[in-house]
């Protein structure tokens, strides 16, 4: 009887025990719930805020480029005003300037040409007088001379004439020499070519009569080597390696491929060594046959041009002796010529210059007036230009900073679009993470309150069994003690605040 009001109390007290773990599980995990609401709460909060303040540093941001395109074309402006104003400036004092050279040029190429007439009227009397003396002078000096060089030219032409005859003949024997030398070298490249081809040539008759002879080749041996290597792993591999019949069956195509191919090749490289040999023989003959037309050649131009040399020596003494009668007697027409000319000329010269310069006065004259004209209308054309470029300037500094301004614009819109994207994403992540963390807290609470109601049976089973004292196994077996929050807060994955 006091055993059994013993296990009654131990129930009693077990039963009490669980169900205030109950209470507490259940409020840990509505704790546990709150805080994690909060928690996630606080993020979606400091996202919005996190946007709002990118937002605006865009907007800040594209309104500083803005101003910064504005204030530059501002100076742009400015500069380029400044630069028109002095360009005006100097072309204006340069037109001055060159204007007055013009006029002082002009002043100064009158005196010049005046002085410039007088001294060649002087220095074309002058000329006369000497050029009188020089050609009386010259006539008996070319006479003289032409007298000598005849006999020189005569002297030369002899000497010309037999060295001309041992150079010919010295020539063409070394021409011979050198092309038969020429000839035998070549012959002698193409021997090994016309020996390989002859060798090529018994070959491929034995292998016609002796088809073996290539199945025996080195590259076929080795080529089956391979193929008895690769087919025996593969049959190994297979445990066919010691059967008769499958070696037979897997061995004979390959064999029977490899000949057929060594063959081809084998043939193959023979017509190479053939066709090689019988061009190198074709060459030789050729060479043999042109040594022979040009031996031949040589010889008949060697007849030829020792014939042409005494021809050639007797017509240019006679033509030496013809030029030197025509020169000289040319020589004492001009003569005459020269000194009637001379007077002649000398009077037309002075008349020449005195029209020269009258006409290089005028024509500085009219170009100077010229020059005066080109200077304003230049002048006015390059202000012009300078007034358009900087209007060109200025345009196309607007059109950037327009086409700048339309870019910012454009970025601006495709960051808040990219910024907009983002903020969306970490905000489905932080909605995703929040309902995570909710159903494993249902869950983890569901759990508990169920593990807690098996122990409430088992303990009502242990009492009518009575096997222990059912307080001591539900404070054994619980576990929990006061740390039920922080069990909770496992489950749902967010930490209790303080924690």
């Amino acid at each position: 009887m006091g055993k059994n009001k013993n296990l009654k109390a131990g129930r009693e007290a077990a039963l009490s025990e669980l169900n205030r773990s109950l209470l507490q599980t259940k409020i840990a995990y509505k704790k546990s719930r709150e805080s994690t609401g909060e928690a996630y709460d606080a993020v979606g909060s400091r996202l919005a805020d996190s946007e709002a303040s990118s937002f605006f540093d865009l907007i800040t941001s594209n309104e500083a480029a803005m101003n910064f395109l504005v204030s530059g074309l501002d100076q742009v402006s400015g500069t380029l005003g400044a630069s028109l104003r002095a360009q005006e400036n100097a072309l204006n004092a340069g037109g001055s300037q060159a204007r007055g050279s013009l006029s002082s040029g002009l002043r100064k190429t009158a005196d010049t040409l005046g002085t410039s007439l007088q001294s060649q009227e002087e220095t074309f009397n002058q000329g006369r007088e000497q050029a009188k003396g020089s050609l009386e002078t010259g006539m008996g000096n070319v006479s003289n001379t032409l007298e000598g060089s005849l006999q020189s030219e005569q002297a030369t032409l002899d000497q010309g004439q037999t060295q001309a005859r041992t150079d010919i003949l010295g020539s063409s024997d070394k021409a011979i020499a050198g092309k038969e030398a020429a000839t035998q070298q070549g012959l002698d490249q193409l021997s090994p070519y016309s020996q390989a081809g002859g060798q090529a040539l018994g070959d491929y008759q034995a292998a016609l009569k002796d088809p073996s002879i290539i199945q025996d080749s080195a590259v076929s041996r080795y080529r089956k080597g391979q193929l008895e290597g690769d087919l025996a792993r593969q049959l190994a591999s297979k445990g066919l390696l010691n059967s008769g019949a499958a070696i037979e069956k897997y061995y004979t195509p390959g064999y029977n491929q490899i000949n057929a191919e060594e063959s081809q090749n084998y043939f193959d490289r023979l017509g190479t060594l053939l066709r090689g040999g019988q061009a190198a023989a074709t060459t030789g003959a050729g060479l043999s046959d042109r040594q022979g037309d040009i031996s031949a050649q040589v010889y008949g131009n060697k007849g030829q041009s020792l014939s042409a040399i005494e021809r050639e020596a007797a017509q240019s003494k006679a033509s030496s002796q013809s030029e030197y009668g025509q020169q000289l007697a040319g020589y004492q027409d001009r003569t005459g010529r020269g000194l009637s000319t001379l007077d002649r000329g000398t009077a037309q010269d002075i008349a020449s210059s005195q029209s020269e310069y009258g006409q290089q006065l005028a024509g500085y004259q009219d170009r100077t007036g010229t020059g005066l004209a080109s200077i304003d209308r230049g002048l006015g054309q390059d202000i012009a230009n300078a007034q358009s470029e900087y209007g060109q300037q200025m345009a196309g500094y607007q059109d950037n900073a327009s086409i700048s301004q339309s870019n910012l614009a454009n970025q601006l819109g495709a960051n808040k679009i990219g910024l907009r994207g983002n903020y969306d994403n970490a905000l489905r992540t932080n909605e995703y993470g929040y309902s995570d963390a909710m159903n494993r807290l249902h869950l983890g609470e569901a759990s508990a309150v169920t593990n807690l109601n098996i122990q409430k049976g088992n303990t009502w089973q242990d009492y009518y069994q009575n096997k222990e004292t059912p307080y001591d196994k539900v404070k054994k077996g619980l576990a929990l003690g006061t740390d039920i929050a922080g069990k909770v807060a496992q489950v749902a994955g967010v930490m209790p605040p303080g924690a």
